[in-house]
């Protein structure tokens, strides 16, 4: 089973590929890519093949988000490059099938779940209470942040670390502030648009759903786009746990 484990490291120092950039007689222990047009998958691709993985292993043909620059300038695992990868550029990661798949988010809903389909449970030792048919949790405003920094390296000022924010002016009640440094090159205008897009995906994610689905949902994976009846109508969710018992229903978070 294919997993990126914390324990698996690599050594190299930095990964970069810039436009119009020779790099001759290089001695360090830093390594470079110049290959203007990277993609997303493709970094992904080659950060598991330095782990050990094969393509067999992995599909990341949607990933095609343009990648100006990605720059690793330490050793560390896998896992914690690949998670600033996908929280910039929107994508999850998830097993279907002993593979790992790369899906954006965005997309449509894969399957409408019929309120009678909820709070799915199998009776045993006596027991008949059945679980909510939709658990819902919602953050309160204090919990959420008011601010997003970004921190990157700006393809408008010669590579200098740049910093760009988004605010919610509206909130009075939250201090909270998160700063999210990473090592890409962008452009000022690619930054806004990102730490923009990451304060808003907070808020948007505050109302998490748990249920209980029967047997016959299994073929739905984390990443997977749901619409759930709701007492003021339909919600869409994006799966992101899912939990199967042994002859038993599914709990999906």
């Amino acid at each position: 089973m294919p997993i990126f484990s914390s324990d698996e490291k690599f050594d190299v120092q930095g990964i970069a590929s810039y436009e119009k950039v020779l790099i001759e007689g290089w001695t360090s222990d830093e390594s470079f890519y110049v290959n203007p047009g990277s993609t997303l998958g493709g970094i992904l691709r080659d950060l598991s093949l330095r782990v050990g993985l094969t393509d067999a292993d992995f599909d990341y043909s949607a990933a095609t988000q343009q990648v100006d620059g990605f720059i690793i300038n330490s050793r560390a695992a896998v896992r914690d490059i690949i998670q600033v990868l996908l929280q910039c550029y929107f994508v999850d990661l998830c097993e279907v099938d002993g593979k790992i798949i790369a899906v954006n988010r965005g997309g449509s809903s894969q399957a409408t779940i019929p309120s009678g389909d909820l709070g799915a449970f199998v009776y045993a030792n006596g027991s008949t209470t059945a679980p909510a048919q939709l658990e819902i949790t919602r953050k309160q405003d204090i919990e959420l942040p008011r601010r997003v920094d970004l921190t990157y390296f700006s393809t408008d000022s010669i590579y200098q670390q740049s910093t760009q924010g988004a605010s919610r002016q509206a909130v009075e009640t939250s201090e909270e502030v998160v700063t999210v440094n990473t090592p890409l090159s962008l452009s000022d205008t690619q930054a806004r648009h990102i730490v923009e897009a990451l304060l808003y995906d907070a808020w948007v994610q505050r109302t998490g759903y748990k249920f209980f689905l029967p047997p016959k949902y299994l073929r739905l994976c984390p990443a997977d786009i749901l619409t759930l009846p709701a007492t003021d109508g339909d919600k869409l969710a994006r799966v992101t746990s899912v939990e199967v018992a042994p002859f038993g229903a599914i709990a999906f978070q």
